[in-house]
């Protein structure tokens, strides 16, 4: 959990303190660790957390929900706020409804917003706000805490850290492959000589899908570019690198992937909006066919590209692949 240290969360601190399972990662501003969690999140492909005190600490959080939220990383933001007794009272720092209603402010860019008010609910409000948190779903919730709600000894029956879903890993393993798809794709393109090359998105840049799609790109010698957010994805000095396409990108990715000698772009994990289709470049249509790997497609970019969108897991397409 990546947090700035403050009164209003001090019994969170010290419940942290003394759990073996919970490491506390402290930040010198509460933008830092928004942006350290959603990192976190990224590379591990687990969820990230982050933790701060209500209004100011909240609202410091901000630029990092704003990233998560349009790279949709599921991130859990917890803010610890003033005791019940005082809301709407003028207290300093408040910020319910009485105060600055940060939970307003933050609406637009979370998935679940949960105030925490009583023990009673925590176990049902816990679940609403976790369950979403993962590769599939990619939400973000968002928990305040009353520091007094804190100090409360969770009833019997309600303790979610014991509950079966606070311990389930997804990934995007749990998507799973498009077997059909991708028969199809190696009987038509990658053994029939074709030139074929592949763009992956932020989707498919972690750490197993990486390796995956190093070794697919080696077995069928692919050329492979990334979008800005799937920079990483596959080592950029490799021989089959072609860099980056779309915003920012190396003249010798927008060569390979605008060429109309090219017979087919297989694209993965990527919303092809403006940035990472070189504004809606035609080209990337023009005299070749273009497919499209994914495991969502809710982005409204996709309806200004011509593609064939296929549901298919990003890692377990490489590893069927592969």
């Amino acid at each position: 959990m990546f947090l700035v240290p403050g009164k209003l969360i001090y019994p969170l601190l010290d419940a942290i303190d003394n759990s073996p399972l919970t490491r506390g990662i402290v930040g010198a501003h509460e933008t830092g660790s928004a942006f350290m969690a959603d990192g976190y999140a990224r590379a591990s492909r687990k969820f990230g957390v982050c933790a701060g005190i209500s209004g100011p600490g909240t609202m410091n959080f901000v630029p990092g929900m704003a990233a998560a939220h349009a790279d949709r990383i599921p991130m859990l933001y917890i803010a610890g706020g003033i005791s019940s007794h005082a809301e709407g009272k003028g207290a300093f720092q408040d910020a319910t409804p009485g105060g600055i209603f940060e939970s307003g402010v933050v609406r637009s860019l979370v998935t679940d917003i949960v105030e925490l008010k009583n023990k009673e609910n925590t176990q049902a409000e816990m679940r609403r706000a976790i369950e979403g948190l993962n590769w599939m779903r990619r939400a973000q919730s968002f928990i305040s805490i009353p520091v007094d709600v804190q100090k409360q000894d969770v009833l019997p029956g309600q303790d979610v850290a014991r509950q079966p879903y606070a311990h389930r890993e997804f990934n995007a393993c749990e998507v799973p492959a498009n077997r059909a798809a991708l028969d199809a794709l190696c009987d038509q393109y990658l053994f029939q000589s074709k030139r074929v090359a592949f763009l992956v998105g932020s989707r498919g840049n972690d750490a197993e899908t990486a390796k995956l799609l190093l070794e697919v790109a080696e077995g069928f010698h692919i050329p492979v570019a990334t979008t800005l957010s799937g920079k990483g994805a596959f080592p950029e000095q490799h021989a089959l690198a072609l860099g980056v396409y779309g915003f920012s990108s190396h003249s010798r990715a927008a060569r390979a992937i605008n060429s109309d000698e090219l017979d087919v772009l297989v694209v993965f994990g990527s919303d092809l909006n403006q940035r990472d289709s070189m504004n809606w470049s035609r080209r990337l249509t023009g005299g070749k066919e273009l497919f499209i790997f994914d495991d969502s497609f809710d982005s409204p970019a996709m309806g200004h590209i011509s593609r064939q969108g296929i549901f298919s897991g990003i890692s377990a397409s490489f590893r069927l692949l592969a």
